[in-house]
């Protein structure tokens, strides 16, 4: 009966663990506004960082400079921003999906920055 209920109970357990999809709010940006504007915030922590300032300092220019003025280009609200945020990061394979788009971005950034250098 133990061995039974546990093959029963594992079932179940691998069942639910399958994927469903996701439904995504209509509150929460989807990827095709989520991708530019992460890849626009780590090129803006990118330029921070090589700056060298203390991280404070870091910190304000950040999110009262870089990211305000991202999220305004974008017609996107903090609270918007940051709430779609949470929801992906429930979501891993929905992030994933995300950040596997950013990071080709941000890829054929660096790549075009490469063949613009050596171009000159």
């Amino acid at each position: 009966m133990i061995r039974y209920s546990f093959i029963v109970f594992m079932s179940l357990l691998l069942v639910s663990c399958g994927r469903q999809k996701v439904k995504i709010p209509t509150h929460i940006l989807g990827k095709e506004k989520m991708v530019p504007v992460l890849v626009e915030l780590h090129i803006a922590e990118k330029i921070i960082a090589a700056t060298r300032i203390s991280f404070d300092s870091a910190r304000i220019v950040y999110h009262s400079g870089f990211k305000k003025e991202i999220l305004q280009k974008y017609d996107i609200s903090v609270s918007q921003f940051d709430s779609s945020f949470v929801f992906y990061e429930s979501n891993v394979e929905l992030m994933a999906d995300i950040y596997e788009s950013v990071v080709d971005s941000l890829g054929a950034r660096v790549s075009e920055e490469k063949l613009n250098t050596q171009s000159k």
